[in-house]
């Protein structure tokens, strides 16, 4: 019993490790193809191209964004089942992260929490700038504007949802507790 508990520690971790790689990946793959289509946009000389190929990398950060809020959500829930099944082997994996606690820690997690947030905002300031030349009350303009704010408003809210990693943790081993005893 004793080997079959240690390689579900085991699993369970490698399987954490593996959802931090992922969320890695999501958002290298989220900012490379964000920026290229970013870069894409000065070459082509079409204004209307221009001003709708800003709305372009929402496809993408949209739906990663979902994807790297899920796997804080589904990390949580794994390190919650390892606090509360494996507590002594645990206290190793506490002591790695000490040192993001304080203002200069919480500010590191904000900013890695909203990366594709703020990239959002530089889109955001991109598409400004593009658009600096044309009228506002040009109908395009106001539609693609509308878009733009909404997929940024959307990004914030699934960043946002997430960000609260310890609660969700608490909420998650509070539910392994009742399980354990019951």
């Amino acid at each position: 019993m004793k080997n079959v508990m240690e390689n579900e520690f085991d699993i369970l971790n490698r399987r954490m490790e593996k959802n931090h790689e992922m969320r890695r990946t999501y958002l290298m793959f989220a900012f490379t193809t964000s920026i290229a289509a970013i870069a894409a946009l000065f070459i082509v000389d079409f204004s209307n191209v221009v001003s709708w190929g800003c709305i372009v990398p929402f496809a993408i950060i949209i739906p990663f964004q979902a994807r790297i809020s899920y796997a804080r959500l589904s990390h949580a829930k794994m390190e919650a089942y390892i606090c509360v099944f494996y507590p002594k082997k645990f206290k190793f994996l506490k002591r790695q992260v000490s040192d993001l606690r304080g203002k200069i820690g919480k500010f590191i997690s904000i900013i890695v929490n909203y990366e594709l947030f703020l990239l959002s905002v530089v889109i955001n300031l991109l598409y400004i700038i593009i658009n600096s030349k044309i009228e506002l009350c040009i109908l395009v303009f106001k539609l693609e504007s509308i878009i733009i704010i909404i997929a940024t408003l959307i990004v914030f809210s699934l960043a946002t949802y997430s960000f609260p990693y310890v609660k969700f943790l608490e909420k998650y081993m509070n539910e392994y507790k009742i399980l354990r005893k019951g």
